[in-house]
């Protein structure tokens, strides 16, 4: 809801018709409005001259008024100035054209050529003016004046050829009975320091003949200069006025403002300024920034004699402004969001718009530049229309179709409501049907202080069409440049201007403080509220019989004998209660069109009362319903501001500070009551937020969110963008918070104003994920060294502390000596500390760990560390090594792998024990798979030893020998032949461990046949000895004389033998 007590603006809706009259051959013709097209073409061009002073500026100029007809049936009479105006309006002179009358002989409507212009028409005249002017070569340009027998909406716009719409005006025409004598200037060459006024030009233009203007060009008192006008004819002040600039006339004038920015060949704006009677104490911004770098800003007159304090609220943004006396203040609009600016005490002021006009330099602030004059929400009305609106120029045939579409409408209703779009401006053509009976194309739910851009995408043209609703809710409407969509130069329009409101009966309610019982500048219990019911007849038909009600909201009591109507007392009611708005109301006179009438009475806030709610009625027999005004403003109501802050650690000093912060701007305050959202504001840049006028004596939570809740809605969830968490949030300063970073913060407001309502936020850190290479299984119980933990944070300079999150599966983690278990915070992390007992094998080790940073935040996501492990084994061959070492090459540990038929083990010994043991395979191999580091004998024996023991002795199966043993390969053995061999395991595996074994022979018993015993030295043959071996096979080639014969002598090959003697290739027939 909103916390403001300004109005909402109701409408009345008339069922009479304007009427014209035709008798006889001529026609003599009611009009319902008058308009003088204002800004002559030739005065233009002298602003421009002075504004691009290093610009070419032509002398030929695009002049284009645009009359949007709402209505079928409605007539024009187009009166140009140039031979003089019509004496009596309703009779037509022979140059005046009449356009919707179907008679073409005495004017044709451009774009109709029936003459006959239907509900939702436009008639666009668009011509090119020569300069310096001919007096009697008639144009469409300024000056002209358009009569009409209905309401129509009138734009004016023009642009030198040269250099095209780089720089150009365009502006609202008001019809006559807008004007007014006395007028403040709400910018000048001195406002603001960006130089967009540094060139200020008055235009004036009088309705009437005999009509003296006095212009004060400074505003200190002295009238600067006088002109007397007649009907139509323009005073022209070229430069040098200053904001609160005075007009003052005798008859009723209409006055523009064209302003620039000297020697920056483009820059211009043109603003429409309204009397001073009309200015109000509240306007909608619609046209919000949509674009950074070039934003849409608002400037603040304040044409009172002391200082004021002009309210403001958007979508997310709420606070105040100070506007000193007779000057300027100024406020950038928040991206995509209307504004509401008001003064809670009700002084009038004035607010125009300047569209690209951030920037302190002399040639920028041009590339989407235009400006408008914000509509009092007091002149607000259901429908608009606006006249002239092409997203773009057409570069082949100006005026034509459109090139782009970069110009849309801006729109911002006063309450939450669905606004209907009917591209063709006619109520009864459409595809779709509004809920009363009106035909539309396309429908936006628009809550709130939204600024809701529309755009036609199929004729990138908005002119004519109409934008309604349907319950009653006020519309703030503008046409102008986007920047978020619209290029910097041709086909784009640097151009804009208010949508005048269309005419309609307008009932409004005000309420201002009237007595501050304790003169804090609030409505608090006990103050007396003067209300004001406001009828204005803006429409072109006679209200009749009007009658104001109004029934006293609960908590409020009526001050006796306060009611006045248009000025004079009301008696109080002598039956029933005293107020008279109950019951039957007060009917004020008939209002004939322009008139109005106001009703003011006063209400006393009675105790225990928070918020009042007020609706009021007006109703005529002219319309066809009652209509409706409210207003809505908190008892005693507070601020509240805070702040967000970046903090780095938390809460572990127990404060929430740090520096301000809104990340990136996606962060957004919701004050909550009731369950529903009562304010939001988008956190600055700078961290603070602020909620102004909430009402007292409430609880409230503010919810710190990335979404904009929306008013009068359920809230969203607390949340942060990714990355973020929430620290603590505390009400004051000092060492606090509120039990629970949630990124909600709980409030009981009294009466007074509350700060520091703070929150605390910080980036989480980021755990790396890191690994070790590829290693050694150590084995046994041997720890090795884990991989040093990585941790960033973006606020410290360092993490030093880890939690643990998950163990590995396979080994055990230690940190200082001590098994880490689960979850285990580690603070002050020294990296050698961290060790891992891995499980024996080939394996593959991880963990999972957080970094935690200062404000003891651990990161959102894990990291794993990862630790492989790959296995040392010792592997080898047993040989049956036939030749021993005697083959080729010799001295070589080889033959054929064997295991002896199977019954032979290796045993792989350490400290004298059996660390492990395997079977010979069949081939001879044998393999450790895994072997942790030390020094070994391997011992090949037919026992099988057992691990943990003494180990058995090496040994082979009878008949075999131990031939060599070898680590690696080459020639060569350990030094001893004993079937062991000794080796040292580190971090590789040890391969090719070489056993050599062989089979021995057998020798076969011989025996020679009997013989005669020889006598003397004879010598006989011995039989030939023979043997066999398993590898070899039959052995005759090498023999050992174990024993010598008893019974003789032998000899071999002549010589005596002796026992022992080795016969190589041996002989028989030696022997």
């Amino acid at each position: 809801m909103s916390t403001r007590f300004l109005p909402e603006r109701k409408l009345l809706r008339t069922l009479a018709l304007s009427l014209y009259v035709l008798t006889g051959s001529a026609s003599a013709v009611t009009f319902a409005q008058t308009f003088f097209v204002p800004l002559t073409d030739t005065d233009l061009r002298t602003s421009w001259q002075a504004i691009g002073t290093g610009a070419t500026i032509g002398s030929n100029i695009k002049s284009v008024i645009s009359i949007a007809v709402p209505k079928a049936g409605t007539l024009i009479h187009y009166d140009q100035w140039e031979d003089g105006y019509d004496a009596d309006p309703s009779v037509a002179g022979s140059t005046t054209q009449i356009w919707g009358d179907g008679i073409t002989t005495n004017g044709t409507a451009p774009g109709y050529p029936s003459d006959i212009i239907p509900a939702g028409g436009v008639v666009v005249l668009n011509n090119t003016v020569a300069l310096p002017r001919v007096a009697t070569n008639l144009f469409f340009d300024g000056r002209d004046r358009i009569n009409a027998t209905n309401t129509v909406a009138v734009a004016r716009v023009g642009w030198p050829l040269d250099p095209g719409p780089l720089i150009g005006t365009s502006a609202e025409a008001y019809e006559t009975r807008k004007f007014g004598t006395a007028f403040q200037m709400p910018v000048g060459t001195g406002s603001l320091a960006y130089q967009q006024f540094e060139y200020t030009s008055i235009h004036i233009m009088a309705a009437e003949d005999g009509t003296t203007v006095q212009v004060d060009t400074d505003g200190n008192g002295t009238v600067d200069q006088t002109q007397t006008l007649n009907m139509g004819q323009t005073m022209f002040v070229n430069g040098s006025v200053l904001a609160g600039a005075t007009v003052a006339s005798n008859k009723p004038v209409q006055v523009h403002e064209v302003t620039g920015d000297i020697g920056s060949n483009y820059e211009s704006r043109t603003f429409a300024v309204r009397p001073t009677a009309q200015w109000s104490s509240g306007y909608f911004a619609p046209v919000a920034t949509t674009d950074a770098a070039a934003p849409h800003v608002i400037v603040l007159y304040n044409p009172g004699t002391r200082a004021i304090t002009v309210s403001y609220e958007g979508l997310s943004t709420t606070g105040t402004i100070t506007v000193p006396s007779k000057g300027n203040a100024s406020f950038n609009m928040p991206l995509d969001s209307a504004v509401h600016f008001f003064t809670v005490t009700g002084e009038p002021f004035y607010a125009v718009g300047a569209n690209d006009a951030g920037t302190n330099a002399v040639n920028s602030n041009q590339n989407q530049d235009w400006g408008y004059a914000l509509m009092p929400d007091t002149s607000l009305t259901t429908s608009i229309i606006a006249p002239f609106a092409p997203g773009a120029d057409d570069t082949a045939a100006p005026i034509g179709t459109p090139d782009a579409n970069g110009s849309p409408v801006w729109v911002t209703p006063t309450r939450t409501t669905t606004i209907y779009v009917n591209y063709s401006g006619d109520r009864a053509t459409g595809p779709n049907t509004a809920p009363d009976g009106s035909k539309y194309d396309v429908s936006y739910l628009v809550p709130k202080l939204a600024s809701q851009k529309v755009y036609n995408p199929t004729t990138f043209d908005m002119s004519k069409s109409l934008i309604f609703t349907t319950d009653s809710t006020g519309l703030a409407g503008a046409w102008g440049e986007d920047p978020s969509t619209a290029g910097v130069a041709l086909p784009y329009l640097d151009l804009g201007y208010a949508i005048i409101p269309f005419a309609a009966p307008i009932f409004s309610k005000l309420a201002a403080l009237s007595t501050d019982a304790n003169a804090n500048g609030v409505i608090d219990i006990g103050d007396t509220v003067l209300f004001t019911l406001f009828l204005n007849n803006d429409g072109v038909t006679n209200l009749v019989t009007p009658v104001f009600t109004d029934p006293l909201p609960a908590g409020v009591t009526y001050v006796p004998n306060s009611t006045v109507l248009n000025g004079a007392p009301v008696p109080d009611d002598a039956t029933g209660t005293p107020y008279p708005l109950d019951g039957t109301g007060i009917t004020p006179p008939d209002l004939v069109p322009g008139a109005s009438s106001t009703v003011k009475f006063r209400i006393t806030i009675n105790s225990g009362t928070k918020t009042v709610t007020n609706t009021a009625a007006a109703n005529s027999t002219s319309v066809s319903a009652p209509m409706y005004a409210s207003v809505n403003f908190p008892i005693s109501p507070v601020m509240v501001t805070g702040n967000v802050y970046s903090d780095a650690n938390g809460l572990t000093d127990g404060i929430v500070n740090g520096t301000g912060t809104n990340i990136g701007n996606t962060l957004y305050a919701n004050i909550v009551s009731g369950g529903v959202v009562q304010q939001v504001y988008r956190i600055d840049s700078d961290g603070t937020y602020r909620f102004i006028n909430i009402p007292g004596n409430t609880n409230y939570t503010v919810v710190l969110s990335t979404t904009r809740g929306t008013v009068d809605s359920p809230p969203p969830a607390a949340s942060l963008p990714t990355g973020y968490v929430n620290t603590g949030e505390n009400l004051g300063l000092g060492v606090a918070n509120d039990g629970t970073p949630d990124g909600t913060l709980a409030l009981a407001l009294g009466t007074t104003n509350v700060a520091n309502a703070n929150f605390g936020v910080e980036r989480t850190p980021a755990a790396a994920n890191v690994s070790t290479a590829s290693q050694a299984n150590p084995g046994g119980t041997t720890r090795v060294t884990a991989p040093t933990l990585s941790g960033t944070d973006p606020e410290d300079s360092s993490v030093t502390t880890f939690i643990i999150n998950t163990l590995p599966t396979n080994g055990t983690l230690y940190y200082n000596g001590v098994a880490v278990t689960a979850g285990q915070t580690i603070p002050g992390y020294t990296a050698s500390l961290l060790t891992l007992d891995p499980n024996d094998g080939a394996i593959t080790a991880t963990f999972t760990y957080s970094s935690v940073d200062a404000a003891g935040k651990s990161s959102a996501s894990t990291a794993t560390a990862t630790m492989p492990f790959t296995t040392v084994s010792v592997s080898g061959t047993v040989y049956d090594d036939a030749n021993g070492m005697q083959g080729s090459p010799t001295n070589t540990i080889d033959g054929t792998g064997s295991n002896a038929g199977g019954t032979l083990y290796m045993n792989l010994v350490t400290g004298g024990n059996v660390a492990q043991v395997v079977a010979v395979a069949s081939n001879g191999t044998f393999t450790f798979a895994t072997v942790p580091a030390a020094s070994y004998t391997l011992v090949l024996s037919t026992t099988q030893g057992t691990v943990g023991s003494a180990a058995p002795a090496a040994s082979l199966p009878a008949g075999y020998v131990n031939t060599a043993e070898k680590q690696g390969t080459g020639t060569g053995g350990d030094g001893t032949v004993d079937g062991s061999l000794a080796i040292t395991v580190a971090t590789t595996s040890v391969t090719n461990n070489r056993f050599g074994f062989n089979q021995t022979p057998t020798a076969n018993n011989i025996t020679a046949a009997s013989q005669t015993t020889p006598t003397g030295t004879n010598r006989v043959v011995v039989p030939t000895l023979s043997g066999t071996d398993p590898e070899d096979g039959a052995l005759t080639t090498t023999i050992v004389l174990n024993t010598l014969a008893t019974g003789g002598t032998l000899y071999y090959n002549g010589n005596v033998t002796t026992a022992g003697q080795v016969i190589t290739s041996y002989n028989p027939a030696l022997l």
